[in-house]
């Protein structure tokens, strides 16, 4: 079960402290109202994010240092990055070998990479699979990073209840104001 999807569009002057303030709120730990810089943030994050299983995409990040009070999450957490800026990957130190270009694939380029990724002895891809695949896919897109990283919590949980888990968390109207930050569903 996810404890949480945010989607977060950075930009060139991110309101960084008021997205951590939802990320917190979202999780159920709202942040004392005096904690208002992000790196009293951070650790209060640390702290929150440490046992849950969040999905975090950040989306447009034009300055590498922006990215620092997203890196808190602990091992149950994933964190996709999205840049147009081949500078700001340098300056993360990501490999060329490691970037992808992230256009939306056609459906069985998502089907290989996801088959790709979940086949083992202990798992062998199926018709469930494909259904499963095609339902994230409409619910969140066919872009390589995000079904790859998405595809992980598939063996534990299942294509059903992975699901669930979107579509329950990717939209609360009522836990907390949405206004300032964009979901983003492709």
């Amino acid at each position: 079960h996810l404890d949480g999807v945010f989607f977060f569009t950075l930009g060139e002057q991110p309101l960084l402290v008021k997205y951590l303030r939802h990320l917190a709120a979202r999780v159920g730990h709202p942040l004392p109202l005096d904690v208002n810089e992000t790196q009293e943030i951070e650790p209060y994050l640390r702290a929150i994010l440490g046992d849950k299983q969040v999905f975090i995409f950040v989306d447009h990040l034009v300055h590498s240092e922006d990215l620092r009070p997203f890196l808190v999450g602990g091992p149950g957490c994933r964190l996709v990055v999205s840049s147009r800026y081949d500078t700001v990957a340098d300056e993360l130190a990501v490999s060329r070998e490691r970037r992808v270009v992230v256009d939306d694939m056609e459906w069985d380029e998502a089907e290989e990479l996801c088959r790709k990724l979940l086949e083992t002895e202990a798992w062998q891809w199926g018709e469930d699979d494909r259904g499963g695949l095609e339902e994230v896919g409409k619910l969140v897109g066919r872009s390589p990073l995000v079904l790859e990283t998405l595809v992980t919590w598939v063996p534990e949980m299942g294509w059903k209840n992975l699901l669930a888990s979107l579509w329950e968390k990717l939209w609360e109207p009522s836990s907390c104001d949405m206004t300032g930050w964009e979901l983003r569903i492709c």
